[in-house]
């Protein structure tokens, strides 16, 4: 008998085995989208204002909506302020020049409405001082300015605003203008096809400047048109499958072009909230749709990561930012849900990116860190009930095994054992 019980639970043993190995427990999942953290606080709070990577690897903020300015260490993770413009600036534009000074540009002197400016600033870096560089030809907010190849930086776009007794007067700024900083000066391109505003600049891989969708007098609309520095000449470019405006543009790592989100008027739709996407092709100058996002955006940010990835953040309300993988044309959502918009988005040299103010709740005032390469700690998966089973029942049959094998118990039990019948021979 012993032998007996000791082979059930060998074979009760062996079945747990094989049990545990067809449904074992699955591998702990590593997140893969990254990690988020709160960075140290801003010293000012900030909005519609712009962030500049400098070439020692700090951060400058400038404006939005005072004349401040100051300077985040990624190193340290530390903030120290900066000197400060010599005017109040909110919704201008900050370039990073080939010299490594900074531009700011335009811009409003306050919150929505005031009076837009043309004058600019220079920031130094090495002596932490702002000087005044020449006024741009028209006064504008809301524009976009892009470095070009030749170290020059062209301004598109925006409003012209102007407060006075009798109310607000809005015109349209002139056309493009593209400032040299070796000669300090601005010059007006050739005429652009369209006016535009809340549009994006993309700087393409073989110099030219790609202008897409915006807003009109007629609203929203899905022309692009494409700059040439070189020849100082506008082309109208294929137009994009969605009339969007206050989107959002990247340059992918083979050239192509993703623009995102934004306002405008989905195909079969009613919300002027848009989640679509598409690429560009600059080299065969045709639009594609790719996969929609999951939640609509609007004065957010798109941010390339070093893995080929496209980060995007911010919208009105609670929501979650989103990772485009290119690869798998899919869209991921990652990070806890946030509440923040019209705030600045860069990316450091360590790769992780710095996200700073902004409007929504607690996002004045406040900066983050998102790590692609962050892996988050997982909870412990819960285990198979089937396991569970077979492990106990198991243990149960070698404790009654061990039992049998003592003297004494198997002596208490042929006293249990009935007696059976004398044995007869029947001829």
């Amino acid at each position: 008998m012993r032998r007996g019980l000791l082979a059930s639970c060998s074979l009760v043993l062996i079945s747990a085995a094989v049990i545990a190995g067809t449904w074992a427990l699955p591998t702990l999942a590593v997140d893969k989208l990254g990690t988020w953290s709160t960075a140290a606080s801003p010293i000012s709070g900030h909005q519609e204002h712009t962030a500049t990577l400098l070439r020692n690897g700090k951060v400058l903020v400038a404006g939005g909506p005072d004349a401040s300015a100051e300077l985040y260490d990624p190193a340290a993770n530390r903030w120290t302020p900066a000197a400060s413009m010599a005017t109040a600036r909110v919704d201008h534009t900050a370039t990073l020049l080939a010299n490594g000074k900074v531009l700011v540009a335009g811009g409003r002197v306050g919150p929505y409405p005031s009076n837009t400016l043309a004058t600019t600033e220079l920031y130094n870096p090495i002596l932490n001082s702002w000087s005044p560089g020449a006024p741009m030809i028209g006064s504008r907010a809301g524009h976009t300015a892009t470095l070009l190849s030749d170290g020059r930086v062209l301004v598109v776009g925006g409003s012209s605003l102007v407060l006075r007794e009798g109310g607000l007067f809005p015109t349209q700024p002139p056309d493009a203008e593209v400032y040299d900083p070796t000669r300090n000066r601005w010059t007006v391109t050739s005429p652009m096809g369209s006016y535009r505003l809340n549009h994006t600049a993309t700087l393409l891989k073989d110099g030219r400047v790609l202008i897409a969708g915006g807003q009109g007098d007629a609203g929203p609309f899905a022309s692009t048109e494409i700059y040439d520095a070189s020849q100082d000449r506008w082309v109208s470019a294929a137009p994009m499958g969605v009339r969007r405006s206050g989107h959002a543009a990247v340059l992918m790592a083979n050239g192509d072009v993703l623009v995102a989100a934004g306002l405008g008027v989905e195909p079969n739709a009613l919300s002027i909230a848009l989640t679509s996407a598409e690429l560009y092709d600059p080299k065969t100058n045709l639009w594609v749709a790719v996969a929609n996002m999951a939640q609509l955006h609007g004065g957010h940010s798109a941010t390339l990561l070093g893995d080929g990835m496209v980060l995007v953040v911010g919208t009105l309300g609670h929501q979650r930012p989103e990772l485009y993988d290119p690869d798998r044309n899919v869209w991921l959502s990652t990070g806890p849900a946030m509440d923040r918009y019209l705030h600045t988005s860069t990316r450091l040299p360590s790769g992780k990116v710095l996200i700073v103010g902004g409007i929504g709740v607690e996002a004045f005032r406040s900066a983050l860190l998102y790590d692609p390469a962050g892996v988050a700690p997982q909870n412990p998966l819960a285990l198979d009930p089937r396991i569970v089973a077979a492990v106990v029942l198991a243990a149960l049959l070698l404790m009654v095994g061990m039992a049998m094998s003592l003297p004494a118990v198997r002596q208490r039990l042929r006293r249990w054992r009935p007696r059976g019948e004398p044995e007869e021979w029947i001829t």
